[in-house]
């Protein structure tokens, strides 16, 4: 199957992964075979596991790779150069992280870099990956370079996120928030990131939440589904619907966005820029 052009890059690379764990005896000729395979994602997992037999391999095709490799070979090297430890690898993603700094790295491999740079120990790393991603500047690592299947999977099976039980795509989903049908054509990257980590800068139309304090002291918050003449209908945040009547309304005012400020924190860097990916890519 990993000879099989025919057959989908992911599957391949995942026969190559498991042909490694079971560590199969051909496993170094297929390595080197799959180093030039059509598929990026072969290539990238074939570097990942020749780099692991040939230990010099990473540092005498850093270069090359860096230069003209696909953008998952350079995350995977850049990986593992940050887990060699030597005096090469750590001059090398000195320089890599400088580069970063002064602007001149493609978005899609910043996380990498900074990640590796922490590794090696390259102290100016710290500005590149920063621990309050919501600071201005601080989100760029998550823009580009992500793993679109992997975002669809926390999307739809992250418990810790639980994106579904607000958002709908293709049908299936709730109604607190947003439908999200082609919002990779609607949006830019640098919004979805940002309505992921700051959801109260950009609160889409009609999602904002009510606060109504009620006569008798109550407080009931939710977005506001229907406004009739005598009667309010909100959505709490589990996807409810509670009716008020006018007359027991004490006060009403215009509350955050549903979507919990620190939810973010739910998930790795790694996830978050797989996320926007998976976002991006839901075209109409």
């Amino acid at each position: 199957s990993l000879k099989n052009n025919s057959l989908d890059g992911k599957f391949r690379a995942d026969s190559l992964k498991a042909l490694n764990s079971l560590k199969a005896p051909e496993i170094k000729t297929l390595a080197e075979t799959a180093l030039i395979d059509s598929s990026e994602l072969v290539r990238a997992e074939a570097i990942r596991i020749y780099s692991k037999i040939e230990t010099t391999y990473a540092e005498k095709t850093a270069d090359t790779i860096l230069k003209n490799g696909s953008l998952k070979e350079q995350q995977v090297l850049i990986g593992i150069l940050g887990e060699t430890k030597s005096p090469f690898s750590k001059n090398k993603l000195k320089s890599l992280v400088q580069d970063a700094i002064s602007g001149k790295t493609p978005p899609g491999v910043l996380l990498e870099i900074g990640e590796a740079g922490l590794k090696a120990g390259v102290e100016e790393s710290k500005s590149l990956i920063q621990e309050d991603i919501t600071k201005p500047n601080a989100m760029a690592f998550a823009l580009e370079g992500g793993d679109k299947e992997a975002g669809k999977n926390i999307f739809f099976q992250k418990i810790a996120v639980a994106c579904l039980r607000c958002h709908k795509i293709a049908g299936q989903g709730g109604d607190v928030g947003p439908e999200l049908n082609g919002i990779g054509s609607k949006q830019k990257r640098e919004y979805l990131l940002e309505s992921l980590i700051l959801p109260d800068k950009n609160i889409a139309k009609g999602f904002e939440s009510l606060i109504i304090v009620l006569s008798n002291g109550k407080t009931v918050t939710g977005i506001l589904k229907q406004d009739k003449p005598n009667e309010i209908t909100l959505m709490d945040f589990e996807g409810k619907l509670i009716t008020v009547k006018k007359s027991d309304i004490e006060e009403k005012k215009t509350g955050k966005s549903a979507m919990p400020a620190d939810l973010y924190k739910q998930l790795s860097k790694t996830e978050i820029r797989d996320l926007v990916e998976y976002l991006a890519s839901l075209k109409q």
